[in-house]
């Protein structure tokens, strides 16, 4: 039987067939065969160099992995064929645990906790907790840029750009499916922000949920309590987020109410586009009904994510319910999906009767 010590991060592959995850106190990295759920060591403890294993990503191709060691303070790139590791590489960071911007090995980290791969697979977003920053990893020059928040800074939340911003404690990061724009959880701040990316050069922070105590409800009514990972759905309409200190697993709906993404939907409808077509692009959210369609529940091509909104037939993008333009963004609508707060456990169920134990990493 399978074993594993800590397991902190998840993220499937493209194709869903298979799963890595960051096991920490094994410092390795597992792969999980979804069909089989055969349990195999993917990357093996210390290989290239990498010590205390935390958080991993899968670029939408299918081509490489990135891991974060936490306790080397590094970034290394995993190159996979045929589903199989076939190299690790130190690409950025040193054995010096302090965020310092730079190309490559003169760069470094500390406390690296999340990982995202854009889209195209151009960059990449790594989250570091305890000095309190977000840095972006070009892929091609592994020059390292601090695009929000300011290290070792003052334990506060604050939006606004770059260095000006604070992020209280960052954990989870993921991007949206066209690469402009990124969601993370910010533990002590019991916050996610959103990251817009449109200038590389530093990244614009607005709070979309904040607070506890835990409570669902629409915009300034939601609250979250030391939320750690999160995912974001391939259309970009919701978001997953393991809310740790709640001991549940929680939706956001992004942009407002869902009727939101209705309207998008009967706007490419009235353009002429067909509410089927329209509907291939905009997955329901859960638990609510939509249109009957042949396309799988969680698509299989992660490649889907670098594209925007659009209509099957028009060079129009669908409109867009999620951000304003203006960063003037609409409050989110938060949601238990799975879990109850307050109450811990391994029960396994549906919805509110399943219990969890400081949930962690999640993926879509």
């Amino acid at each position: 039987a399978a074993r594993f010590d800590y397991p902190e991060d998840v993220v499937f592959s493209p194709d869903g067939g298979y799963a890595l995850i960051a096991d920490w106190d094994n410092n390795a990295v597992r792969k999980l065969d979804l069909a089989t759920a055969e349990v195999t060591t993917f990357v093996a403890p210390g290989a290239g160099g990498m010590d205390d294993v935390r958080a991993v990503d899968i670029s939408s191709d299918g081509s490489f992995a990135l891991v974060g060691g936490v306790a080397d303070c590094a970034l290394f790139r995993v190159d996979i064929t045929g589903g199989a590791a076939s190299g690790v590489t130190q690409i950025a960071g040193n054995s010096t645990c302090d965020p310092v911007d730079g190309v490559g090995l003169d760069a470094s980290f500390d406390d690296l906790d999340g990982i995202a791969i854009s889209p195209d697979g151009s960059v990449a977003l790594v989250s570091e907790r305890f000095p309190k920053v977000i840095r972006l990893v070009d892929l091609a020059t592994l020059e390292v840029t601090t695009v929000a928040g300011a290290a070792w800074e003052d334990t506060t939340m604050r939006d606004g750009p770059g260095a000006a911003a604070r992020v209280y404690q960052p954990i989870g990061v993921d991007f949206g499916p066209d690469g402009t724009w990124a969601l993370t959880t910010v533990q002590l701040g019991h916050a996610v922000a959103r990251l817009d990316l449109t200038t590389l050069a530093k990244a614009q922070v607005q709070t979309v949920v904040n607070r506890s105590p835990a409570s669902d409800g629409f915009g300034p009514e939601a609250r979250l309590y030391n939320p750690s990972a999160i995912a974001v759905s391939a259309y970009g309409n919701f978001a997953v987020v393991a809310d740790s200190g709640n001991n549940a697993v929680r939706v956001l709906t992004l942009g407002g109410e869902r009727e939101a993404l209705s309207a998008a939907v009967a706007a490419a409808a009235n353009a002429g586009d067909g509410l089927a077509a329209a509907a291939d692009n905009a997955r329901p959210l859960p638990g609510a009904a939509g249109p009957a369609r042949s396309q799988p529940a969680h698509p299989t091509d992660r490649s889907s994510r670098s594209a925007p909104l659009r209509s099957a037939s028009s060079s129009s993008a669908v409109p867009d319910p999620l951000w304003s333009p203006t960063l003037d963004l609409p409050p989110a609508t938060l949601a238990t999906l799975a879990g109850q707060s307050g109450s811990w456990g391994d029960d396994d169920g549906i919805g509110s009767a399943a219990r969890f134990n400081w949930p962690e990493g999640i993926a879509l």
